[in-house]
């Protein structure tokens, strides 16, 4: 019995990985495999400075800048339907949308990447240790808009967007609009979670029992 505690508890305490990104790059499947939902526009006129509070999530970026010179983080009205978010960022800078609930869901549209400069990437991070690489050398014009969106088996609270433009060190706006998030998320524990602790109770319980009646 107490072989059978002992691998049990080595079971119990062993780490699983449940993180699994499903990545779509078109809308329509995105939105199909999503149910209920926010899509923040952009639209009000109040965006501007650093960092910005959306209600649902804030927009922080890791450019030192000062707003006057940068603008870190402003409006912009050239997209195909009006304004959008615009995020200023040199090399190795990141911009992440913060959210007060966690979600396991979220899609962007993304415009004006390497528009300038040379060689790029655009990599997407969440604090679960996810890592997709968005764009590599692409060029995305301000109204030449890329959909982005994940699912992810594990509920995240931040989505960031990391810039790699390579030798070019200069500074690149990356626009954003139309961005979809959970608006009702509630966490359901994991099949696998659930069936090892109640695998690690039972043996816990049977050591106990055991060790009573002795």
């Amino acid at each position: 019995m107490k072989r059978i505690f002992l691998i049990t508890l080595l079971i119990f305490l062993m780490p699983i990985s449940v993180n699994a990104l499903t990545i779509y790059y078109d809308q329509s499947p995105f939105l199909g495999a999503i149910t209920s939902f926010s899509c923040e526009d952009f639209g009000t006129s109040a965006i501007n400075g650093l960092p910005i509070d959306m209600g649902d999530f804030l927009v922080i970026t890791t450019n030192t800048d000062s707003p006057e010179e940068q603008e870190g983080i402003q409006h912009h009205w050239n997209l195909v339907d009006g304004y959008g978010l615009v995020v200023n960022l040199h090399n190795a800078e990141s911009v992440t949308f913060t959210f007060d609930n966690p979600i396991d869901f979220f899609g962007v549209d993304i415009g004006g990447f390497a528009d300038v400069g040379g060689y790029s990437e655009l990599i997407f991070r969440n604090e679960n240790g996810d890592n997709h690489t968005v764009l590599s050398g692409e060029k995305l014009a301000p109204d030449n808009r890329l959909f982005f969106g994940v699912t992810s088996d594990s509920s995240f609270t931040q989505a960031t967007f990391y810039k790699n433009y390579g030798a070019y060190v200069g500074l690149d706006g990356i626009y954003f609009d139309n961005l979809f998030y959970n608006d009702n998320f509630s966490a359901v524990p994991e099949p696998s979670t659930m069936l090892l602790l109640g695998v690690g109770l039972i043996g816990i319980a049977g050591f106990t029992r055991r060790k009573l009646k002795n």
